[in-house]
């Protein structure tokens, strides 16, 4: 949902591999990119962000998701990765990118409406293109009122559940 409810064009890419992520940035135009990882995931991303900046110094390189549950603890490889992009969004990524935009780009938006439209969500094999079974997904809220110190959904909303759509919607 994360692309569909923003009012620029955007670009998603599921887990890409080393080859098709560095293949789209070559042949678009890009002026961000956005990563969102997990824990396990962030020597990939240290790495795409590695080559973003020495590739395409003028691309900025945000990178939010799980992961940034890295940067609350003192870890090497979350200081290289805080170095080397240029913003972190420890929380909620689409008010954080509607803020970003409206901020640095002066993009206005229309309503704090968010939609959903991509139903129903097909899960391919791992990395391929061959159909496992349709599911429908509906993200309602985020957060947790939990707390649990292990878990990264308490760490990024601080206990909080942030409602995104009503039943009705």
């Amino acid at each position: 949902i994360f692309a569909q409810n923003l009012p620029v064009e955007s670009t998603v890419l599921e887990n890409p591999s080393p080859r098709s992520f560095k293949s789209e940035i070559r042949k678009g135009n890009y002026q961000i990119v956005a990563i969102s990882f997990n824990f396990l995931l962030s020597d990939k991303v240290l790495e795409m962000a590695e080559w973003l900046k020495s590739e395409f110094p003028h691309i900025t390189i945000i990178i939010g998701g799980y992961g940034t549950a890295l940067f609350k603890e003192d870890f090497p490889l979350g200081e290289k990765l805080e170095k080397t992009v240029d913003h972190i969004c420890c929380g909620e990524g689409i008010e954080f990118f509607r803020k970003f935009l409206a901020e640095e780009w002066d993009v206005k938006f229309d309503s704090n409406n968010l939609t959903q439209n991509l139903l129903p969500n097909v899960q391919s094999f791992f990395r391929s293109r061959i159909p496992m079974f349709k599911q429908m997904v509906f993200v309602k809220s985020l957060g947790c009122k939990a707390g649990c110190n292990f878990c990264a959904t308490s760490y990024h909303f601080k206990k909080k559940v942030i409602s995104l759509f009503s039943p009705e919607e």
